[in-house]
């Protein structure tokens, strides 16, 4: 098999081309059937969104345009429910709560599926991108959430979501997700939710705050660009690793520019951070010769075999990031069929932050330069470097 090696930083990065991929299944342990896409007509008004394997069961739940499902381990439909369309307009919240506007039939775009522990959280496009809570077993509804905006309510608008540890010692819901057309014009692109047990409530999903010292576990994409241009960010993935939570992203390089090149970026954040001092960002590049596969299209964090870490650079054991790219079309966020796979180390990833720190710590840099969201002033370093090794 052919392949490049593309160096992000010290990160070695290896590169394997889908078309010589074959549908080789990238693991040393299991072997997978085949499968091929068949085309039926009868199926076609069916639009899949989104797939989560239940690791406790085997089951399978499939988001789609309207419907959810759940499925068996061997893909036999178990549970399905309609979730649209509804009777929605983009200034309307939820059910029971009236709305003041005439409403259109609008389908419902499945955004999001996650499981906490013996429930389903299903957040689609309707009702300013709200969420219902279901059981595992059957999708029967234990709750909804009528007050707060999590998912985007856009039909092109992305969202990613998992749960990791928060900085109060419980377990929070982390959310990525592309601007969209809230009625409030202040909900985060990056957040971390109050997870509750009951399944109904007005602190359900609200975002984590400390409210004696006024701070929000939040990143917002500043208004002005909002506003002023068409800058936005197309969340694909989102994992926790080590006290970090991560998020892979595709957005504009410059945020003002009217005909953008975009490219792909992992952000991290701190667990224990409640207002979002240390979030970070750096760029993903997956290149081969002149071609720039710029615009990631999925993502997943696994560990190493034998059998991969024998022909590449990885050790067995190993977190990689496996990303899938393409190059996308000039000016454009549309990908082409020129398409790679990349693998970056989470221990390389997180070295790259370390460094990036590290240089506005010891004065070799004068900002912590993030272009669509601030710019922070390195304090001298003699004064910097408790808080930046606390930090990290």
């Amino acid at each position: 098999m052919v392949g490049c090696i593309q160096h992000f930083a010290q990160t070695v990065v290896r590169c394997l081309f889908l078309w010589q991929l074959a549908l080789t299944v990238l693991t040393s342990a299991d072997r997978y059937p085949f499968f091929e896409e068949v085309y039926q007509p009868e199926n076609n008004l069916i639009k899949l969104k989104n797939m989560l394997l239940d690791q406790n069961t085997s089951a399978l739940y499939v988001g789609s345009v309207n419907h959810l499902y759940k499925l068996s381990p061997d893909l036999g439909i178990e549970a399905t429910i309609q979730t649209g369309p509804r009777q929605d307009y983009p200034g309307c919240i939820a059910p029971p709560v009236e709305c003041d506007y005439e409403t259109t039939t609008t389908d419902n775009i499945n955004k999001l599926l996650v499981i906490d522990q013996d429930r389903l959280f299903v957040c689609g496009s309707i009702y300013q991108g709200f969420c219902e809570i279901r059981r595992l077993s059957d999708l029967g509804l234990l709750g909804n959430d009528s007050y707060q905006e999590i998912a985007a309510n856009t039909p092109d608008g992305t969202s990613v979501a998992f749960i990791a540890p928060g900085p109060l010692g419980t377990d929070v819901l982390y959310v990525g997700t592309s601007h969209g057309q809230w009625i409030d014009k202040a909900v985060p692109t990056v957040s971390s939710r109050v997870l509750q047990v009951e399944n109904t409530g007005r602190d359900l999903f609200e975002i984590l705050e400390d409210a004696t010292n006024f701070l929000e576990a939040e990143i917002q994409i500043p208004s002005d660009f909002i506003t002023n241009n068409a800058f936005n960010i197309d969340y694909l993935y989102g994992f926790s690793n080590t006290k970090f939570s991560y998020f892979v992203a595709i957005q504009p390089k410059d945020p003002v520019a009217i005909q953008p090149t975009f490219y792909t970026k992992i952000a991290r954040v701190c667990q224990q951070d409640i207002a979002y001092y240390s979030y970070i960002e750096l760029p993903l590049s997956c290149k081969q010769g002149d071609t720039d596969y710029n615009v990631a299209q999925s993502a997943y964090v696994a560990t190493i075999g034998s059998a991969l870490a024998s022909s590449s650079d990885f050790e067995v054991g190993e977190k990689v990031l496996f990303v899938t790219f393409s190059e996308s079309r000039v000016d454009e966020i549309t990908p082409t069929e020129s398409s790679a796979i990349c693998m970056y180390s989470i221990k390389g990833i997180n070295e790259q932050f370390y460094n990036r720190r590290k240089e506005c710590a010891l004065g070799q840099t004068a900002t912590t330069d993030i272009p669509w969201l601030r710019s922070t002033p390195c304090p001298s370093h003699d004064q910097n470097l408790v808080r930046f090794f606390i930090i990290y």
